[in-house]
């Protein structure tokens, strides 16, 4: 079975963030509103795959937890279509690893890559 999650790349982690909350807003702010780009991580039969989205968001607009755009008056407008997309894609790559793992068939980067090379937004 494979564990596949979406989250963005070069985020600083927790502690970071709020230690630069308390000693330095601004560069705090410039970490929180500058555009990352979203990232799958795929893993499954030993192997983990590292794959762009395309897309691109800031940490105030995203929810590590859940995976997905906030609902708040900094997120995109499409973010129900991009919330939307990435759920989407996440059942289609793990119903194809699913697949070639029944069938004893060696699943390449490269099919995994055109996943979010056809998303359209």
């Amino acid at each position: 079975m494979a564990k596949i999650n979406y989250y963005l790349k070069g985020s600083p982690s927790k502690e970071l963030l709020e230690e630069l909350q308390k000693t330095d807003k601004s560069f705090y702010f410039e970490q929180m509103t500058l555009l990352r780009p979203i990232v799958c991580s795929i893993s499954f039969g030993g192997r983990r795959e590292i794959i762009s989205t395309r897309l691109f968001i800031n940490l105030l607009s995203w929810d590590s937890k859940k995976q997905e755009v906030k609902a708040n008056k900094d997120a995109p407008a499409n973010r129900k279509k991009i919330n939307d997309m990435l759920v989407g894609k996440k059942k289609e790559i793990s119903n194809l690893i699913e697949e070639c793992q029944m069938e004893n068939i060696y699943v390449e980067k490269d099919r995994l890559l055109n996943f979010f090379e056809e998303a359209k937004l």
